[in-house]
């Protein structure tokens, strides 16, 4: 059935000056003035030609009359659009919650068939309203109803809209105001039936009571004042087409207004107190509560979802209000990572509340996008008038379809997705989105025609419960290094409570601290400090002693793995001459007993320290350059770094896994070896020109800041305070007081490299959040990396870190190179016994997320074992186990990799078997009876749907306001539907053809008047 009903019309009317009956008398008196005349002339004209005169000259009379008549046809089609009321339920994963009694307005949703709906037909100023709670929110929803429309009136006046307009909003806001008087007055007769607390202990206390009714009476004293009283006469006078005689009436609606407002806010606050009372029900004789149907299914009502309280609430609904719409059509639908259309004789439909049979969670479950049902709405609206639009919902927004939006705007009758069922991928986008509440909120505003009323359903507190939110440690340490372990937890609904929170290493606490709680809700960190006393990896946790009644036991604990190298790094540090940042790195490496640094310096003379004081040049085979751990270039001239040097570093890099540190200069590094061999492994190019700085076009240097990338905020490498909040505290200390003046113009990243650190040029009148939003756009480095076979280069595009000492001494310096140093020898750390050593590029793993585990077999003296065939991979995990073969690596001899993944989530544990790596293990005499091994945990994927299932009130309460709707309790429905305005739109179009505005017409009065003065020249007669 379609929503427009089109009625056309045809008429005709007489538009003249004159009336049709004064015009026919005009004719009459002029036909017998015309009939004397020819009775005068009858003998000299005879019969024949008086006859033929008589009609000519009323030929053109009736043309006269005809053109003075003005007649047209008018065409009138009358276009009646029914409205659409549209009812949206959640069916998203999180509706599946079950909250605990008491936190989720119970008393509201517990309700009745008979009890929570208005009774009368929309449209009645009186509904019949059952309990003191639901007649509160009722009066506090038409008060609601009266604002807005209030607000529409002034906002009219002031821009100059048509009476109609004005009335029509007044005379909905008189209606919400007498709504809102009977809601009180019903409130008040309930709770004066009940008796005091001496002859009802059920009622509970009078402390509660009487402050309830007290405020009850207040508000309804505050709408029966002289102000409402005199808004009702100026409405009866306006609806009768009369002014008021008070000509400023139209400024008293803002008194009125402030009145409604204050009114308001005490019904909210007597339903709130209403709410919570033990009992509504009306008392027998002896003062005792009548058992109801309420009191015996409360039990069973309190194992009921979110999704099944709805389903009860809408059901309800339909069987009573709804039955009484005629004049509107009903949609219903649902959502949850998409829109769906659900059809009235679906069994679907029980998603919505229509029926009673469940229907199957929907693939998209896993998300709540509130734009996919705004998006449905704007697009209904352009086919239908739509009157209001109820979504019962969490409103925990954490799915986006902005580009659903964008969609929409390009072409706004493109079927959308809304009307298709969800695939999965429609999920995994939705999931990996947090909630973009700007586009929900730019597309609400669109919808200003469109009221939303959001029925909320859900606890919006958090649950009784101590949550461990994460544990900070360093992921890579050097053998008896002081490392910090710092735990950040939360506790809700603890006030008073006291938590232990315990440290544990293999099974054992090695350390405990109490934290007392304060409030609701407390925020707390917890910090060991612990020395990590030999190689390996090395786990610690992290757990929090359950307490009494908490919510879940399972985020009490986690886990953190560092890997602990050995004691002492061996460095070659090399510059042409001595700039800042090699004088201040060779102090640094001297001072650091865990270093073992040698030096090279060419210019003005030639230095060079322990192994490469001999030869005074760099080393030349990958022996030689295994020789160090880590290799630190500056500004090097390529005649010091021959080819051959450089392709032994190369080879040291790939096979060996060493780690190369280049630190751009203006002179050579890199530019001058763009032509050779180390230009394979800079994962840097140059600028365009245009991005250079103007030299010499001011005195004043150009600065430079950078900003830890979004990769660097959480990279070890970085990590230069003790704690990641520490760290960022710090990045941003220095880019604010130690701004960067010497950036190479190589800094523009390759596709391979990983961007650590952003460099963007600041002028004086760049704020920080400027320097932070260019450089994230720019994608210049200032710190990159990018691996090279089993090693990895390091490139800086500046010799700038020594600034890192400004204000706060060598410590951010020292700490800063110490983890760089220590996650570039963390590569080669690896499980496994001297011949054979296996690793994966991390310990912790989502589900489906590629594995790779390198295994590398070298004898008792060190040589890679090479064409070793049959070498399988081992996964256990528990009871299951498979076998995985693993393929040589051709370009890392002795190296051999197996790639996979899983959706399980568990701990595993990875073994190296066949005959090769078992010959090897016996071949070595010192471990042979330990089996090589590395764990690695794929961690459980919860969905951001089922991490937070907390009502968000908040942001339910912003999408009402925007839309002119408001948030409702599920009883109230009834009474935004008595107060909208539900008849069809009727829209008229007019079409008017004159039929005397023609030619033809004076054509044939002049015809027949210039016949007879021929005729009469022609006969010689007057």
């Amino acid at each position: 059935m379609t929503p427009t009903q089109t009625a056309t019309t045809q008429q005709l009317l007489f538009d003249g000056p004159w009336s049709v009956s004064s015009t026919v008398l005009i004719g009459l008196a002029i036909a017998a003035l015309f009939a004397w005349s020819l009775y005068r002339e009858r003998r000299v004209l005879g019969a024949s030609t008086t006859l033929t005169f008589a009609s000519l000259r009323l030929i053109a009379l009736a043309g006269i009359l005809w053109m003075l008549l003005a007649p047209a046809t008018v065409v009138v089609q009358t276009a009646s659009t029914r409205r659409t009321v549209a009812f949206v339920a959640d069916a998203s994963a999180s509706m599946e919650t079950v909250d605990p009694i008491g936190t989720a307005d119970d008393s509201r949703w517990n309700i009745r068939s008979d009890m929570g709906m208005a009774s009368e037909a929309p449209g009645s100023t009186t509904p019949a309203l059952a309990s003191p709670s639901v007649a509160a929110d009722g009066a506090f929803t038409a008060l609601g109803v009266g604002l807005n429309r209030l607000s529409d009136s002034i906002r009219s006046i002031q821009e100059h809209h048509s009476q109609d307009a004005i009335y029509e909003s007044l005379e909905t806001t008189l209606r919400s105001i007498q709504h809102a008087q009977s809601g009180l007055e019903t409130v008040v007769d309930q709770l004066s039936s009940i008796p005091s607390t001496s002859q009802n202990p059920a009622a509970g206390s009078s402390s509660l009571d009487k402050p309830v009714e007290a405020i009850a009476s207040d508000a309804l004293r505050i709408l029966r004042g002289p102000e409402f009283e005199e808004f009702a006469e100026i409405t009866t006078l306006l609806s009768k087409g009369k002014s008021p005689s008070d000509h400023g009436w139209q400024s008293g609606l803002r008194d009125l207004q402030h009145k409604m407002i204050s009114a308001r806010e005490a019904i909210g606050h007597l339903a709130a107190r209403l709410a919570i009372l033990p009992s509504e029900n009306p008392m027998d004789q002896n003062g005792r509560s009548p058992i109801t149907a309420d009191q015996t299914e409360s039990g069973a009502f309190a194992k009921l979802s979110r999704s099944q309280r709805v389903d009860r609430v809408l059901h309800s609904l339909r069987e009573t209000t709804l039955a009484d719409l005629n004049e509107v059509d009903v949609q219903w639908g649902r959502f949850d990572s998409s829109y769906r259309s659900v059809h009235s004789d679906s069994r679907s439909l029980s998603t919505t509340g229509v029926a009673n049979v469940p229907a199957e969670p929907a693939p998209g479950s896993m998300a709540t996008d509130l734009t996919s049902v705004l998006t449905h709405l704007r697009k209904l609206q352009q086919q239908q008038p739509i009157a209001a639009a109820f979504i019962y919902s969490d409103v925990a927004h954490n799915g986006t379809s902005k580009e659903a939006i964008d969609r929409f705007a390009a072409d706004p009758n493109e079927s959308s997705d809304e009307e298709k069922a969800p695939d999965a991928s429609d999920s995994t986008r939705s999931q990996s989105q947090s909630g973009d509440t700007a586009s929900l909120m730019q597309l609400a505003t669109t919808l200003t025609d469109t009221p939303i009323f959001i029925v909320p359903i859900g606890n919006p507190n958090r649950l009784r419960d101590i949550h461990l939110v994460s544990v900070e440690s360093p992921s890579v340490a050097m053998r008896n290094d002081d490392i910090v372990i710092e735990a950040h937890l939360e506790a809700y609904q603890c006030d008073g409570e006291r938590c232990t929170v315990q440290l544990l290493r293999d099974g054992a606490v090695v350390d405990f601290r109490e934290v007392a709680i304060e409030g609701d809700f407390a925020s707390r960190s917890v910090r060991f400090d612990q020395t990590v006393s030999y190689i390996g990896k090395q786990t610690f946790e992290v757990a929090i002693a359950p307490i009494e009644f908490e919510t879940s036991e399972e985020n009490n604990a986690d886990i953190v793995d560092i890997n602990v190298t050995r004691s002492d790094i061996k460095v070659l540090l090399a510059d042409e001459m001595p700039r800042w940042e090699f004088r201040y790195l060779a102090q640094l490496f001297r001072r650091d007993s865990k270093i073992d640094c040698d030096e090279m310096l060419f210019r003005p003379r030639m230095i060079a320290t322990g192994k490469r004081e001999p030869s005074q040049s760099f080393p030349t085979t990958v022996d030689q350059w295994d020789q160090y751990d880590v290799v630190i270039l500056g500004d090097i001239a390529p005649e010091h770094l021959p080819v051959a040097a450089q392709e032994s570093l190369l080879q040291f890099l790939s096979q060996r896994g060493g780690t190369l540190i280049t630190i751009a200069g203006q002179r050579a590094m890199p530019s001058a070896f763009m032509d050779q061999p180390l230009s394979e492994v800079i994962p840097v190019t140059r600028i365009d020109n245009t991005a250079e700085p103007q030299s010499g076009s001011s005195d004043r240097p150009q600065e430079f800041a950078f900003r830890a990338t979004e990769l660097g905020r959480s990279h070890v490498a970085l990590m230069i305070g003790e704690t990641q909040q520490a760290t960022r505290l710090a990045w941003d200390f220095v880019n604010r007081f130690s701004p960067v003046y010497e950036v190479s113009p190589y800094r523009r990243p390759k596709p391979s490299a990983h961007n650590l650190i952003s460099v963007v040029q600041r002028s004086s009148a760049d704020t920080i959040d400027d320097v932070a939003q260019s450089s994230e756009a720019t994608e210049d480095t200032f710190l990159c990396w990018q691996p090279v076979g089993r090693g990895r280069m390091v490139y800086l595009s500046g010799p700038d870190t020594y600034r890192l000492r400004f204000l706060r001494g060598d410590q951010l310096h020292y700490r800063f190179w110490g983890q760089l140093l220590r996650w570039a020898i963390a590569s080669d750390l690896a499980g496994g016994s001297r011949t054979v050593r296996l690793r994966t590029s991390k310990s912790k793993y989502q589900p489906n997320e590629p594995v790779r585990v390198e295994v590398q077999l070298s004898n008792t003296v060190g040589e890679p074992v090479v064409g070793a065939q049959e070498v399988d991979l081992t996964l256990t995990s528990g009871s299951s186990k498979r076998t995985v073969r693993m393929i040589p690596d051709d370009a890392l001899p002795g190296t051999y990799v197996a790639e996979t993944s899983f959706n399980q989530p568990g701990s595993y544990i990875a073994e190296p078997t066949g005959p090769v790596v078992s010959e090897l293990r016996q071949s070595d005499e010192v471990e042979n009876d330990r089996a090589p091994a590395v764990s690695f945990t794929v961690q459980a994927e919860v969905p951001t749907e089922l991490i937070d299932t907390r009502c968000n009130r908040a942001l339910a309460q912003q999408i009402a306001e925007l839309t002119g709707g408001q948030v409702l309790a599920p009883s109230a429905v009834a009474e935004v539907l008595s107060l909208l305005n539900l008849q069809p739109e009727v829209v008229e179009s007019t079409q008017r053809t004159p039929l005397w505005a023609q030619w033809k017409y004076l054509w044939l009065v002049f015809g027949c008047l210039q016949v007879e003065w021929i005729v009469r020249k022609w006969r010689g007669l007057s």
